[in-house]
């Protein structure tokens, strides 16, 4: 009797392992149709330039969106931005080195105008930080969780006009 319970628990288990590798390209092939967006690039010299250089029209918003990577281990994190109704506008991904950062703005992500909002994931230990840049600037709430390897940042409110 253990001995077919044996055989048994062995044939799930090869059936399991052969079709999960029949649907691996699939499920690849799936994130590629989606992708992960454009590639950011800015950096902390381009923080200090945006907030020096603010448009003086107090018609003009974007946000800029900064992430800081807490740990000596390079980091790539994905973010999407939302629209008000819910509904995904843009992909978009940065690379953070070891202790750096990232900048990107909300106009970097979407194009004309936009209000909604941005998340990011991130496999590592990661904050992020959000200023509303116009005439004035202000700081702007963002939620960010960590949990043991990976941490989620969410920017609730995203403006681009």
């Amino acid at each position: 009797m253990q001995n077919l319970k044996y055989i048994k628990t062995r044939t799930f288990s090869s059936v399991l392992v052969l079709f999960l590798l029949a649907a691996w390209p699939q499920l690849s092939s799936a994130e590629e149709v989606m992708g992960d967006g454009i590639e950011i690039t800015r950096d902390a010299v381009d923080l200090e330039t945006l907030l020096r250089d603010r448009p003086e029209d107090p018609n003009v918003l974007d946000t800029a969106l900064i992430l800081t990577n807490q740990t000596a281990v390079p980091a790539r994190a994905r973010c999407v931005a939302f629209d008000q109704f819910g509904q995904t506008q843009a992909r978009a991904w940065v690379r953070l080195a070891g202790n750096g950062m990232r900048v990107f703005l909300a106009s970097d992500i979407v194009s004309g105008r936009f209000v909604g909002s941005v998340r990011c994931k991130v496999r590592g230990r990661v904050a992020g930080s959000a200023f509303i840049l116009g005439a004035a600037f202000s700081s702007a709430q963002v939620q960010n969780a960590v949990a043991w390897n990976e941490s989620r940042i969410s920017m609730p409110v995203v403006v681009a006009f």
